[in-house]
């Protein structure tokens, strides 16, 4: 079932799998390029990870052309099971809007992980402007993920305000509300439409 949480996810989650919505871009140095939004979150909780997710992008990532005859690497999702923190591709290039066709090849992946090996935690991997395709985006989160234990993180508002842009579009997209937390334990857990 999905499960939604306010707070972070790096701050609160301990010993159970953590997934950041990344891009495929690679620094010249190899690292993975990890100075925005939920990203920066993981780069400042888990030391060195933008070598390791480096490593593994390139290690795993496939190259593809664009319609626009442009090179890029899909990854999908890499993990790292001894730190229990994985990135999860929601666009190729770190300048592009996060992309509603490889947003549903990571969940797929996503989901695969998610039956091996138990409760995993993302933060929300919204299309940021592209509000035409957030309906679907649920849709597609909902379908995939119906049989797995995940929760979808967002930032609460204060941290909004500190200045997370990212955080800011998950809230308008969510837009959960606080009188569906019904035992009171700051998880709002909404049964999947038609079941």
């Amino acid at each position: 079932m999905l499960k939604f949480q306010r707070g972070n996810v790096f701050d609160e989650v301990k010993n159970q799998p953590i997934f950041t919505t990344m891009s495929a871009f690679i620094k010249k140095d190899g690292t993975a390029f990890m100075s925005r939004g939920a990203a920066l979150g993981c780069y400042r909780h888990y030391p060195n990870i933008d070598a390791i997710f480096g490593e593994l992008i390139r290690k795993y990532g496939v190259i593809s052309t664009n319609a626009r005859g442009n090179k890029f690497l899909k990854y999908g999702v890499v993990y790292v099971p001894d730190k229990k923190v994985g990135a999860f591709q929601i666009k190729y290039h770190l300048n592009d809007n996060p992309d509603l066709e490889l947003i549903t090849y990571s969940a797929t992946m996503l989901a695969g992980i998610g039956r091996m090996i138990g409760p995993l935690h993302i933060n929300f991997p919204g299309l940021g402007k592209d509000t035409d395709n957030r309906a679907e985006l649920y849709k597609v989160l909902e379908s995939l993920w119906r049989n797995i234990d995940i929760t979808l993180w967002r930032l609460n508002n204060e941290q909004n305000k500190a200045g997370n842009a990212t955080q800011a579009n998950i809230d308008r997209f969510m837009e959960i509300e606080e009188d569906k937390d019904e035992d009171g334990d700051g998880v709002v857990e909404e049964p999947l439409r038609g079941s």
